[in-house]
């Protein structure tokens, strides 16, 4: 059996590289993307175990890709990160089907710990 892939929504490539540091030192592939415009085509063709989806994104709202993501893939796991945590934005995201949201700078114990329990 292959490694499971992750799909990493970030358009700040210090991020990207944080996470496929992590993700390739556990043991998975991380599977970068800059433009929330182009997961659902990229979803198209990857069967990743998770995605972890920035909120704030250059060509879009995250929360919106969340919305898209699980109305055509419900069974997918979709952790919101953010730098930008507030109370209206854990809400929203729950309310669209949200996995988890962990607050940036990512607690790598956290992230971890999720990656097990799916």
């Amino acid at each position: 059996m292959g490694k499971s892939r992750i799909l990493v929504v970030d358009d700040n490539t210090k991020i990207q590289y944080a996470f496929r540091s992590f993700l390739e030192n556990e043991g998975y592939i991380s599977i970068p993307v800059e433009k929330g415009s182009d997961v659902l085509k990229i979803l198209e063709h990857e069967n990743p175990k998770v995605v972890f989806l920035d909120i704030r994104l250059p060509d879009t709202d995250g929360l919106e890709i969340l919305r898209q993501i699980k109305q055509k893939y419900p069974g997918l796991p979709v952790v919101i990160i953010t730098g930008h945590n507030n109370e209206e934005n854990k809400i929203r995201a729950q309310e669209l089907g949200a996995d988890g949201f962990l607050e940036k700078p990512v607690s790598l114990t956290n992230m971890r710990q999720f990656l097990k329990d799916i």
